[in-house]
């Protein structure tokens, strides 16, 4: 495995990494305030893109990091309309 290869994994595992908090907060509080439907839209569309681009540029990381971004934005998609009208004591005014 080359160096970049690594570098390339390692920058995967802090992607995942930064969705725990906003899942965890989203399933946990049934809250959903401050998500943007749309926008998760976008992103999960993009990464189904880019996930094709690197399958055809053969590239594992890349591969892996374009699933893993699907499924979470995936996961966030579908709490944040099963709880669109969630809001949580720390996100009321």
């Amino acid at each position: 495995m080359f160096w970049y290869q690594v570098t390339g994994f390692v920058g995967s595992f802090f992607v995942v990494l930064a969705y725990i908090p906003q899942t965890s907060h989203l399933i946990k509080e049934h809250c959903s305030a401050g998500i943007s439907r749309y926008a998760y839209r976008l992103w999960f569309l993009g990464a189904v893109f880019l996930f094709i681009h690197a399958i055809m540029i053969q590239d594992a990381a890349f591969t892996i990091l374009q699933i893993l971004n699907a499924v979470f934005t995936g996961i966030i998609l579908v709490f944040a309309e099963r709880y669109k009208y969630g809001v949580c004591s720390a996100h009321k005014i």
